[in-house]
């Protein structure tokens, strides 16, 4: 029976899905998912709610200082300590056709294996060398010539919704206790829309990380960090910002026991960005102790102190501070945990 007094969206549904990996022995181990599908879709608002310090994800800055809890006010906490607030997604009337497209690849390569070596001088040369690469896409959209295209391209107003996360990595001796050097990119971005319009984060990168050890008890470490962070939407204002940064990470590790071990870590960082009102430009030092000490069979003791000087200059506020200065304050910071 046609119902003539419905107003529901009439839609073609679809669902389709590829799947497809390499034998697990292979000199190149390769898998690649691909699925999509198309429905009706709510547009969603959503609200913080209050729950007890430390049970949450979010917390609320009070930027203008008039007492009232804003959208645009709630950040997630740089301290899992401090955060009392969750964010409760709520349904709407409003519905609107819906294209889904995702694909998850994955490709490592494995020089160690010697079989796969016809000249010896070769594989001795190779075999501390892998790489890997991770790649998750999914992507919604309203226009149908647009939906078999897991990544967004082409123009960004076109989409409604996408989350692209890409992950690679170059390795030396691996798993080596001894010696090791790692170089991984990554870049991680999303978009959501919501009933007043929409948000978007990237955050993009590289992070390069050498480890040795010394007389079997003490570890060297020396981490290089550097990418850059971007913050969009088009209803929450002061949620458009950008900045780049790059931190060293010299750390001495001593573990005279594998139940013991104690750490003497420290991080120099600048960063500059900032909004269409105001830039900035920051640096930050910062010294730790750690201790971690396994008592018994399931009880771990493990305390770190940190000092953290940061200096700014210009007139940065609201979410972008609190983003670039990791929530902690220009000058002088005591953390114990």
């Amino acid at each position: 029976v046609l119902d003539t007094s419905s107003t529901l969206i009439p839609l073609n549904t679809t669902i389709g899905r590829i799947e497809f990996r390499t034998a697990s022995q292979k000199l190149v181990q390769f898998n690649l998912y691909y699925e999509t599908g198309s429905g009706l879709s709510p547009i969603q608002a959503y609200v913080y709610a209050e729950v007890p310090m430390g049970q949450g994800v979010y917390i609320w800055n009070d930027y203008n200082e008039n007492g009232v809890k804003e959208l645009e006010e709630f950040e997630v906490s740089a301290f899992s300590y401090e955060a009392n607030y969750i964010r409760i997604p709520i349904q709407t009337t409003e519905y609107q056709n819906v294209f889904n497209s995702s694909l998850t690849t994955s490709l490592n390569i494995q020089f160690s294996n010697k079989k796969f070596w016809r000249n010896e001088g070769l594989h001795e040369l190779m075999k501390p060398w892998s790489i890997s690469l991770q790649n998750r896409s999914e992507s919604r959209t309203n226009r149908s010539e647009f939906r078999l295209y897991p990544i967004a391209v082409i123009n960004d107003s076109i989409w409604l919704g996408y989350t692209n996360a890409q992950r690679g990595g170059i390795y030396f001796n691996r798993g080596n206790p001894r010696f090791s050097v790692d170089l991984i990119f990554s870049r991680n971005e999303n978009k959501s829309q919501m009933l007043s319009g929409f948000e978007s984060k990237e955050d993009r990168g590289g992070q390069l990380t050498a480890r040795t050890t010394l007389k079997s008890f003490w570890n060297v470490l020396c981490a290089l960090d550097y990418g850059k962070k971007i913050s969009a939407s088009n209803f929450l204002t002061i949620r458009n910002y950008a900045y780049s940064f790059l931190t060293i990470k010299p750390a001495l590790i001593f573990q005279p026991t594998a139940k013991k071990q104690f750490g003497l870590n420290s991080e120099f960082g600048l960063k500059n960005g900032g909004n269409s009102e105001t830039q900035f430009e920051s640096t930050s030092l910062s010294v730790s102790g750690l201790i971690q000490w396994e008592i018994s069979d399931g009880q771990l003791f493990k305390t770190e102190i940190k000092w953290t000087s940061i200096a700014l200059n210009g007139a940065l506020t609201g979410s972008a501070l609190y983003d670039a200065l990791n929530g902690l304050q220009v000058g002088n910071n005591m953390q114990y945990q």
